[in-house]
């Protein structure tokens, strides 16, 4: 038999559990009204977690189980996120329920995270990074997330774009 590794999860103290202590008070205050307000208007559970260590997991794993252990979303909708940032290991994750992928999918999380949260992460700011990022996973939720164009992906289009013309 061959032992698996898991890891020893903290248990949850509210939507917003900041256990690699990252957020000011009024950060984490800011962050749990608005999951709350949210929840309580839309019944989608948002969970946002900061540890210090992943314990030897990759970001996937650890988010995976850490969402099935806490049970976030409602039975039988599977409709909630878990934002995971392990600030030392320099590592964010958006977990997503079943319910949710429709809107939330992975190519939308990840430019969440590396358009909204990772740039305000690299300057220190934990708190607006994580603030603006569930302002985010809100918008794709509620059905008002208007992306904006990167400019790789601009020119991905453009490139397509030159690419149909020559075939044309």
């Amino acid at each position: 038999l061959i032992g698996v590794i898991s890891a020893a999860y903290p248990r949850p103290t509210g939507y917003v559990n900041d256990f690699a202590r990252v957020l000011s008070a009024s950060e984490k205050a800011q962050l749990e009204n608005r999951i709350s307000n949210f929840e309580r208007n839309t019944s989608i559970e948002i969970a946002v977690v900061t540890v210090s260590s992943l314990d030897g997991l990759d970001i996937e794993t650890y988010s995976v189980e850490l969402f099935q252990e806490w049970g976030i979303g409602k039975r039988g909708l599977d409709n909630g996120v878990l934002i995971v940032v392990a600030p030392n290991e320099r590592q964010t994750r958006i977990e997503v329920g079943y319910g949710l992928e429709g809107n939330l999918t992975d190519l939308v999380a990840d430019d969440i995270i590396q358009n909204t949260m990772i740039p305000q992460f690299r300057e220190g700011r934990y708190g607006t990074g994580l603030i603006y990022g569930v302002q985010d996973v809100i918008a794709v939720t509620s059905g008002s997330y208007n992306r904006q164009t990167t400019y790789e992906d601009q020119q991905s289009w453009n490139s397509t774009r030159y690419c149909c013309v020559i075939i044309v």
